[in-house]
């Protein structure tokens, strides 16, 4: 493949570029929020009349020296960027990505990132600060832009809004030093969609209704993403394979709390967690949910239950990154990232709560919430002598029929605190499906110990954190040392890994 200057004659060549495409989705803005609604096109190529009405225009840009970069391959151009060379803005400090297409069968192939980061070399070689984009509102060209880097500007321009009302209007900030300006840039569209975090302080209540309310609080947001993971769940045969999961999660449950092995406060633990859960689809309204790919809402001539959308819902896993460092007087620094990727703003997040329910022996617990999924698997609090932080383990499959979800592990531990300690959980409720490390600090006797569990699928391992100043341990998405025997469950490349441990 070829990438070069498209010559004056070659400008045609464009209008060949196979631009189908099937929308099934696209953006507006409302109150400056993206805002994803589904609109269906059966895009067969440029519409009537594009080839003469914009071929003029892109002639005039040519004219005015615009950069036209034009990837070819065996002579065929099946890509296209044009940049504008007049400076736009009210800083002038602004040029336009007037134009990027690439042919349908090489899209995903990173052809149009090359494309997009060869025009915002030369931007900044012509001296411009600030790349100003147009873009179509379909959902894959404004999620394009956004992984790029791109957001909402601020800065509409008058003219380009005139000529099209219904583009979503973006930016990317293109100065080389100026990295953490475009990220600020994305927090602060970030923090203006979700706002500030939410503190549902229901600790004067008892966990189950503070449980029910809290699905209720979310019940819209758990709904939308519940459809969107059944639409990604591969069709009717998807479908019901995932309440079929769900179903199996609940039957191990129940086995689990009549199992000899557990100890009392666990057993009523679980026992509250299964109560719980039930509120919290209750208060979410999930008896109220319809699936065009389940019209009878029932699967194996059994309904779909709340509790089946429930539980379903609890098979996810997050948490990105810990860390824990001994200071010199004895106390431990504990930091905690929680990242998710979105396509775009609202997708997993409507908001951002704190939850605060009365938990076991009558303390309160405090925790993080994806609106999708119960506390525990994030980070939290239990009174004010036991924190714990949560990081997702990319493990083999496990399909052991008595194995439970790791999210049940964490919920109990945020619920019980220093009761019980987080090895001993591991011992009792495993095997799990997938797995975590959880690292888990306590306060007794004014001394913090820190305990740092990984278990995965049948198997844990426990680290601790010395008592010395300056030492520390450190977790991202990966097991922290194979040589261990859990080390025999991870299931990541060796790039991802080594990617992860650059971290």
């Amino acid at each position: 493949m070829n990438i070069r200057q498209l010559e004056r004659h070659e400008l045609p060549q464009i209008w060949t570029i196979d631009r189908r495409e099937i929308i099934e989705n696209v953006y507006c803005l409302e109150n400056g929020k993206l805002v994803l609604k589904p609109e269906h096109y059966d895009m067969q190529g440029w519409p009537p009349g594009e080839a003469e009405h914009y071929g003029r225009i892109l002639d005039e840009c040519f004219e005015r020296s615009g950069a036209f970069l034009g990837a070819f391959e065996d002579g065929i151009l099946i890509g296209v960027a044009i940049l504008e060379s007049e400076f736009i803005g009210r800083a002038k400090d602004q040029l336009q990505l007037k134009f990027l297409h690439v042919s349908r069968g090489r899209r995903g192939t990173g052809l149009g990132t090359k494309l997009f980061e060869l025009s915002a070399q030369k931007a900044r070689e012509l001296g411009a600060r600030r790349l100003y984009i147009s873009a179509t509102p379909s959902e894959n060209t404004v999620n394009f832009y956004r992984r790029r880097g791109c957001f909402v500007t601020q800065e509409v321009d008058p003219a380009l809004f005139a000529l099209e009302p219904e583009d979503i209007h973006l930016e990317y900030l293109l100065d080389g030093h100026n990295a953490a300006d475009q990220e600020s840039a994305l927090i602060a569209q970030y923090k203006k969609c979700l706002g500030p975090i939410q503190h549902l302080d229901y600790a004067h209540l008892d966990a189950i209704t503070a449980h029910q309310l809290l699905g209720r609080d979310a019940g819209p947001q758990i709904h939308k993403i519940l459809a969107r993971r059944l639409d990604e769940s591969g069709g009717p045969d998807g479908v019901a394979a995932q309440i079929r999961r769900a179903r199996a999660d609940q039957s191990a449950l129940r086995e689990k709390i009549h199992s000899p092995a557990l100890d009392e406060r666990v057993r009523s633990a679980l026992n509250e967690y299964m109560v719980c859960l039930s509120a919290w689809a209750d208060g979410a309204e999930l008896g109220k949910f319809r699936y065009p790919g389940l019209p009878q809402m029932s699967v194996d001539d059994l309904p779909v239950t709340p509790e089946d959308l429930a539980f379903s819902l609890q098979e996810d896993e997050v948490g990105c990154q810990t860390g824990v460092f001994r200071e010199r007087d004895g106390s431990v620094i504990l930091w905690h990232t929680e990242e998710d990727y979105e396509e775009a703003p609202g997708q997993r997040f409507d908001k951002l709560r704190l939850f605060s329910f009365r938990a076991a022996d009558q303390r309160i617990s405090t925790g993080f919430i994806y609106p999708d999924l119960l506390p525990g698997p994030t980070f939290g609090w239990h009174g004010d002598d036991f924190v714990q932080a949560i990081d997702t383990l990319h493990v083999k499959p496990f399909d052991g029929k008595d194995a439970l979800t790791p999210n049940t592990l964490t919920w109990l531990s945020l619920y019980l605190g220093a009761q019980v300690s987080r090895e001993e959980l591991a011992r009792q409720l495993g095997p799990f499906k997938g797995g975590y490390s959880l690292t888990g600090l306590s306060r007794k006797n004014g001394v913090v110990g820190v305990e740092k569990i990984e278990f995965a699928n049948d198997d844990h391992a426990v680290s601790k954190l010395e008592n010395d100043a300056g030492c520390y341990l450190f977790q991202t998405n990966v097991i922290a040392d194979l040589a261990r025997p859990i080390g025999a469950q991870e299931q990541t490349s060796a790039a991802s890994r080594a990617w992860n441990e650059a971290r």
